[in-house]
């Protein structure tokens, strides 16, 4: 069944406002700025929720607003099942939103949810389609362009490699087929491998590679016959050949042997050169250090020796007499200490004495004097003489203190003379003992050097003894001889040597250029393989097959339309140029030749992007078909009418859902045909002439992104 649009409400789009009841076929007719873009903007809106032509997001979008809303609100219908879509672009603090709304619903909640509903009901290819840019394009990125839409008319071929190995030359030869098979199955896994998925891409990187594999074998050519040249010229350099290389090698290796045996020979007769050199060398060193060690000091020891023993023997005859001295010295310590003792004795007794006398004179005081000290029996009288008694005992006393006290100095004295005598002697002692240590060290010294001396001589001595052999025979060989003998040896083996590796380098030479033919066979079968792939892969091989059969059908669907236009043209595609590589020139076709786009007028340019787009609407058959055709005005007026009834047949055939256009002038003026509509604008409000709509764009299933 047929879904087609029946009814437009839209505000808030630019200048547009109000209703429209859209035929098959509907025009918008009006001055410039009238609102007719806009109106079919509001249909593409309301179908994809987006303009084609300036992108996706709000943002893009905000230049159709007038205000802080826009609403646009489409009416299908579809075997008497209506459907409306309201889209709704709302702009709130600052920040744009999308809205959408469906009636019937079918349960949609989320704003997902409804736009796959709504591209459930519709489809989802909305393009806008410019001649003018596409011719733009380069021939790469038309097909690019025009295969992404149309879609790879039979996919990929079951073996690209087959397809291709069967379009070349059939008298080829074997090796050459053999080498373009392992040549293009490389290539193919390459593109594979580099992402190309497409029958067309991966034709197109395969004769790619081929192009480069071709420069490539083209060089590796030029390389291999340099590389062969070179190795023939070498050969031819080199000289005759003097024997096989088994005899040179073993003439070498006798060589060898004499050369190392004269090598030997040589060694040992120069290390005993060397030897008796080292020898006599030595023997002159052992007489100078003879020389250096000096006069025999042997007398001067015995002499250290016999001072030595003197100073030694005085010193025990000092010691002896220090011994004597000691004691005489001990002796009067003590004597001195007896009459030390002595001493105080007596004036302990003088002082007793004292003591006594004191007391008793000290009684006889307080005794007074007596009556009776007359008589002789009178105790105070016989105390008196007690007391002259005991002061002639004190007397006595206190001279043998005085005798005490000068024997008592006489030994200190006597002491410390002796005591003083043995300082002396003990000091004389000490330096003479310093003497013969100093001179006992001295005579050590001696000893040792003299003892030194003698060991140096008898190692000088035994050393002489073992060079005696040596000396005793001097070598007489002739070292010139011996080395004349094995230079000559050695230069007879570099000879052999050069000799065999001349036989050796020429048989590699030999073998490197039966290889290098070889390669340069290879190279040559690789490079007319890579020929024969390039034209059977090419533009007039299976590239130029790809593309036609990828074209061919938009071709054939844009050509039905053009085949109800007055002017009588049809739709052509070339995809191989005059030199043979790879094209997409679109044109229209005249007395067999190709008349490209570039020379058409502008009306026929609208005529022919809308017939491309009605064509590329049968070939990819969304649910809901629209097609808009802004710019009317650039078809002639001669030629207007008969092209928008074509699209208006077009339409009712049902090869289109709706066609809507865009004109300056009304096409149809109060006489419109059944199926269409038009509409007269003035500032965005409709004025009713009949029933319909347009816009230079084909849309919802329309053309270029």
């Amino acid at each position: 069944m047929i879904m087609r649009l029946t009814k437009l409400a839209v505000s808030g789009l630019k200048n547009q406002r109000g209703e429209y009841a859209l035929a098959p076929l509907t025009i918008f007719s009006g001055p410039n700025g009238a609102g007719k873009t806009g109106a079919l903007q509001a249909v593409m809106f309301g179908v994809a929720g987006y303009e084609p032509r300036l992108g996706k997001s709000a943002e893009k979008l905000a230049p159709l607003m007038s205000g802080d809303e826009l609403s646009v609100r489409l009416t299908a219908e579809n075997g008497g099942r209506s459907l409306a879509v309201t889209r709704t672009l709302t702009q709130k603090n600052g920040k744009l939103s999308h809205g959408i709304r469906v009636h019937p619903a079918r349960g949609e909640e989320t704003l997902a949810q409804l736009q796959a509903r709504v591209l459930a009901e519709f489809g989802s290819f909305p393009v806008a389609f410019s001649l003018d840019e596409f011719l733009a394009l380069s021939h790469d990125r038309r097909r690019a362009f025009l295969f992404a839409l149309a879609g790879e008319a039979g996919g990929e071929p079951a073996d690209v490699v087959a397809a291709a190995l069967a379009l070349m030359p059939p008298e080829a030869p074997a090796e050459v087929r053999a080498a373009a098979e392992a040549s293009l199955r490389a290539m193919h896994a390459a593109a594979r491998k580099e992402g190309a998925e497409t029958a067309h891409d991966l034709v197109g990187r395969v004769v790619e590679l081929l192009k480069a594999g071709e420069s490539e074998a083209a060089a590796e050519r030029k390389g291999r016959h340099a590389a062969l040249q070179g190795l023939t010229d070498e050969l031819a350099g080199l000289p005759a050949a003097s024997g096989s290389a088994a005899d040179l090698k073993a003439e070498v290796a006798a060589l060898n042997g004499e050369a190392d045996r004269a090598r030997k020979e040589l060694e040992v007769a120069r290390a005993a050169l060397q030897a008796y050199r080292r020898a006599a060398a030595r023997g002159e060193e052992i007489g100078r250090a003879r020389e250096a060690l000096g006069a025999d000091r042997s007398a001067e020891v015995e002499a250290a020796r016999a001072g030595a023993a003197e100073l030694q023997a005085a010193a025990e005859a000092e010691q002896a007499q220090l011994e004597a001295l000691r004691g005489r010295a001990e002796e009067a310590a003590r004597a001195y200490a007896a009459a030390l003792e002595a001493a105080i004795e007596a004036g302990r007794r003088v002082g007793a004495a004292e003591g006594e006398q004191a007391g008793a004179e000290a009684l006889l005081k307080q005794l007074g004097t007596c009556p009776l000290e007359a008589d002789p029996s009178c105790c105070l009288r016989q105390r008196r003489e007690a007391l002259a008694a005991k002061e002639s005992g004190l007397g006595a006393l206190r001279k043998a203190l005085m005798a005490a006290e000068g024997a008592k100095t006489q030994a200190s004295e006597r002491a410390d003379g002796l005591k003083r005598d043995v300082t002396r002697a003990t000091a004389a002692l000490d330096a003479r003992r310093a003497e013969a240590g100093t001179r006992s060290a001295a005579l050590a010294a001696l000893e040792r050097e003299q003892a030194g001396r003698e060991g140096r001589l008898r190692a000088l001595a035994e050393e002489e003894a073992t060079l005696a052999d040596t000396l005793a025979a001097p070598p007489v060989t002739d070292l010139d001889v011996l080395q004349a003998r094995l230079d000559g040896l050695r230069g007879r083996r570099e000879a052999a040597q050069a000799a065999g590796l001349a036989v050796t380098k020429r048989e590699t030479l030999e073998k490197a250029l039966q290889e290098a033919r070889a390669a340069l066979g290879a190279a040559e079968a690789k490079g007319e393989a890579l020929k024969a792939l390039k034209l059977a892969v090419g533009p007039k091989g299976l590239q130029g097959d790809l593309a036609r059969r990828a074209i061919e059908p938009l071709a054939a669907a844009a050509n039905q339309v053009l085949g109800q236009l007055p002017a009588g043209k049809a739709l052509a595609v070339r995809t191989v140029s005059d030199k043979g590589a790879e094209i997409l020139d679109v044109g229209w076709e005249r007395a067999g030749r190709l008349v490209a786009f570039e020379t058409l007028s502008g009306g026929e340019r609208v005529q022919f992007a809308a017939a491309l787009a009605a064509g590329l609407l049968r070939l990819k058959a969304p649910p809901l078909r629209v097609l808009c055709v802004d710019d009317l005005a650039a078809v002639d007026a001669e030629n207007r009418r008969p092209f928008v009834e074509a699209l208006l047949a077009l339409v009712l055939g049902g090869a289109v859902d709706n066609v809507l256009l865009a004109s300056v002038e009304p096409v149809f003026g109060p006489e419109v045909p059944e199926g269409a509509a038009e509409y007269a604008l003035r500032d965005g409000a409709p004025a009713e002439i009949s029933a319909g709509l347009a816009t230079a764009t084909a849309m919802a299933p329309a053309l270029y992104q």
